[in-house]
């Protein structure tokens, strides 16, 4: 995955979280402080600077103004490529496909969370794909903080399979087949919400129909679980 996504460039600053509120209860959450993590955007939505290691809280920081379209290009998809929405589609089910090689199925719930926030991090806050990073961050949250309402109690591990390891230590949920209805219910939300995100330009439906595709499948990871 992680070759994958180094494929393409992100906007400056485009690691922001979502409003503080959102973070209440959500400390397991830390930022990443490496200046080689991959990088998401194709280079047609602009340079960057790689300020993955700015501490800076995101709260008090803004993305950098979208410049204007190209010719020929829709306001609403600004950024968005082929190549791009590829690298996008290809990190989600690679990352379903390492928690699915995660033995240990308590996991499973929160290390979706942690694929989902780890590839929206990538993502600028404006642009075309920013209604795919929203998406993304809040199915992120919602399965961060089901996850941690029935912690089991057990040590938080850190797994690595396939030569890939977590981004951070994920929470096993006490009695996983009890609540993996409700981790699908996140993820048919975000596909939902990605599905209604996509009206306006042709190029922006067929990017969020496919990272919609791609979300919807991963319900089968919680319910094999």
């Amino acid at each position: 995955m992680w070759r994958i996504l180094g494929m393409v460039t992100v906007l400056a600053g485009a690691v922001a979280w979502p409003a503080a509120a959102m973070l209440n209860g959500i400390a397991d959450f830390p930022r990443r402080n490496d200046a080689t993590l991959p990088i998401i955007l194709a280079q047609s939505t602009g340079g960057g600077d790689g300020n993955y290691g700015n501490n800076t809280d995101s709260a008090q920081r803004a993305d950098p103004p979208v410049p204007p379209p190209p010719p020929g290009v829709s306001a609403d998809a600004i950024g968005i490529t082929p190549k791009a929405t590829k690298a996008i589609v290809d990190a989600i089910r690679q990352g379903a496909a390492f928690c699915e090689l995660i033995r240990d199925k308590r996991l499973n719930i929160d290390c979706l969370s942690d694929q989902y926030r780890y590839i929206a991090q990538q993502l600028p806050g404006d642009g075309g794909y920013s209604g795919v990073r929203d998406a993304l961050f809040s199915a992120a949250l919602k399965l961060h903080q089901l996850a941690v309402d029935h912690y089991d109690g057990t040590a938080k591990t850190k797994p690595s399979k396939g030569g890939h390891t977590a981004h951070r230590y994920l929470v096993p949920v006490k009695n996983p087949d009890r609540f993996n209805a409700q981790a699908v219910a996140i993820v048919d939300e975000a596909a939902t919400v990605l599905l209604r995100s996509s009206s306006g330009s042709d190029q922006r439906r067929i990017a969020y129909e496919e990272v919609a595709a791609v979300v919807g499948s991963n319900k089968v990871l919680l319910r094999s679980a």
